[in-house]
């Protein structure tokens, strides 16, 4: 363009498409039914767009009766590994899901003095974000030996496990240990780069088989949900999920379609797309395709209602813009406060901060509805 009159690139454009875009979901109820109307077309409509839910995966357990949808077989979780804290036990697991992959998790467990009966906990299940994969939450790198100093993610899962939260997170799709095999040789312990993943091709190749990979890591989270449902060290079953950067969109289909999922965290991602995803590149894991012709994405994050919602936003997030966190809060407000839950959403912001979850905040949000 330098040197001439003439202006090629496609910025007006583009601009002009997202202005000129009416999302079909966007909130305008005004009668209870017609939330629960808009609420459940809009699920439809997320399900259908990252390629349908998981109905007959299966994660094999110490049990042969079903679970919601989801049929378990006979078999066991593995531990692969098993080191004891003064204060809790991280066992690293391993667990089959029917017709899908092998997942490894991570499953912390609080110490408890009493013998004689068996301690009960509340429970969270944790999305991760990019990084070296579940191994960044629990204080490690990707060899598993101890980090030299807290990433993003700041040990999010030490945190809950040593304020009394049983604690599992699943290795998503395409990072660490579930990267693919490849990239999985070329570095396994993750020396050359703490940070490379396989996120871009898988997510190429399901594109073209139209489907997400955020269905798959949906199955991720939903069949660590199966495998706390067969323990009883869970309080009430009380089973939270906290989603981190790109595991906040994992966590918000989970809190969408999963019932058994009381109370939802998203942290370093909550926005507008038009502020965040579309300003820079980034991991093509975040794009759904088609989802701007139904519902930008506070729109999405709303249909949480009425579930427990705690919103966390740093203030120097430069991938996901406070301001546009605080817009996108306003918007998923309109929909709490339509059905009278005010009181079930709440906003942390990680003042000074840069993109980076804090176990802190959530904890007391999530104790203070019990």
């Amino acid at each position: 363009m330098a040197g001439n009159n003439f202006d090629f690139s496609p910025n007006s454009y583009l601009e002009k498409l997202y202005q000129n875009n009416q999302p079909e979901f966007k909130f305008v109820a005004e009668t209870k039914a017609e939330w629960k109307l808009w609420r459940e077309k809009l699920k439809l409509k997320i399900a259908e767009l990252i390629g349908g839910l998981p109905g007959k995966n299966a994660v094999s357990s110490n049990t042969g009766q079903g679970v919601g949808n989801l049929s378990v077989e006979t078999g066991a979780v593995e531990i692969l590994a098993e080191k004891s804290f003064k204060d809790y036990k991280r066992l690293r697991i391993v667990y089959q899901v029917k017709d899908y992959l092998k997942i490894p998790a991570y499953l912390l467990i609080p110490a408890s003095k009493e013998k004689k009966t068996q301690k009960k906990f509340p429970a969270v299940i944790i999305a991760h974000g990019h990084g070296n994969g579940s191994r960044e939450t629990v204080g490690l790198n990707g060899a598993g030996d101890n980090l030299d100093s807290p990433t993003c993610h700041n040990n999010l899962a030490l945190d809950f496990v040593r304020k009394g939260y049983l604690v599992i997170i699943p290795e998503l799709l395409g990072f660490g240990d579930r990267r693919l095999k490849e990239d999985y040789q070329k570095d396994p312990d993750l020396k050359a780069n703490p940070t490379a993943n396989s996120c871009y091709r898988i997510s190429s190749h399901l594109l073209l088989s139209g489907e997400s990979i955020l269905k798959y890591r949906l199955w991720d989270l939903i069949s660590a949900l199966r495998v706390l449902e067969k323990r009883k060290d869970i309080l009430n079953r009380q089973i939270s999920v906290v989603g981190f950067s790109g595991g906040a969109p994992v966590a918000i289909l989970a809190a969408l379609f999963e019932n058994k999922i009381k109370a939802a965290a998203i942290s370093g991602y909550t926005s507008y797309y038009k502020e965040s995803i579309l300003v820079q590149r980034h991991c093509l894991d975040n794009y759904l395709p088609g989802i701007l012709n139904y519902a930008e994405l506070p729109t999405m994050i709303s249909a949480i209602a009425p579930k427990p919602l705690l919103i966390q936003a740093a203030e120097n997030d430069s991938l996901f813009p406070l301001q546009s966190a605080q817009k996108a809060y306003q918007e998923i407000k309109k929909v709490y406060r339509f059905l009278n839950l005010e009181e079930q959403l709440k906003m942390n912001i990680l003042e000074k901060a840069e993109h980076s979850v804090s176990a802190a905040p959530i904890i007391d949000f999530f104790k203070s509805l019990n």
